[in-house]
């Protein structure tokens, strides 16, 4: 089964800031998703077409534990897309494959987060070189409900545009996934946007 795309990552040094960001562009309002325990962030969600949906994430105040992601979203001066997310079933296989073309994967991490009455629960594996958000990170959401399942889709997603210095290996590595609809471009700094259709039209984020 080939992998496909899960989510896209908007980054924001401040929850409120970052919904309210996508909310002025787009006309619609990401929902309440909940805290990550153990990585200090926590975030809001809308959907964007089938199983596929943007993610507003943001340091916890209400956490104390620092992390990795948590350094890089209190070190952004604006909202911003800062990555994205393949979801797989063959979480081993797939981390391979995107080996084999020459991005090399993290060890699995767990992770979990509250969603109303239920505990949703979900391994992921990183790049090593995350270059810049250009690489996807993969997802397994394993028996867990996919966010999607609840969330309004007044948003559908038209394009993902990726600009990076290793254009060649990272369309490798989607094609060893069988991944389509990316837009791939070689450019000397890394850029990634999303073109999204909704109540105010299309818009870039």
């Amino acid at each position: 089964m080939k992998a496909n795309l899960d989510h896209l990552v908007f980054g924001t040094s401040d929850l409120a800031a970052g919904v309210a960001a996508v909310a002025e562009r787009s006309g619609v309002t990401p929902q309440p998703g909940g805290r990550h325990p153990g990585f200090g962030t926590h975030n809001a969600l809308t959907g964007l077409g089938g199983r596929a949906y943007l993610e507003v994430i943001a340091p916890d105040p209400e956490q104390s534990t620092t992390s990795q992601m948590r350094t890089t979203l209190e070190a952004l001066s604006s909202p911003t897309l800062i990555t994205w997310a393949l979801a797989t079933t063959d979480l081993a296989g797939d981390a391979d494959r995107m080996a084999a073309a020459g991005i090399d994967l993290e060890a699995p991490i767990e992770m979990e987060r509250p969603a109303g009455d239920v505990v949703l629960r979900w391994q992921v594996r990183r790049p090593v070189d995350a270059r810049d958000g250009a690489a996807p990170f993969l997802i397994d959401w394993r028996d867990s409900p996919h966010p999607t399942t609840t969330l309004p889709h007044d948003l559908t997603l038209a394009a993902l545009h990726v600009t990076t210095p290793h254009a060649d290996v990272l369309t490798a590595a989607l094609t060893a996934l069988g991944v389509g609809g990316v837009e791939v471009r070689h450019g000397e700094h890394t850029a990634l946007w999303a073109t999204i259709t909704g109540p105010r039209g299309t818009i870039s984020l």
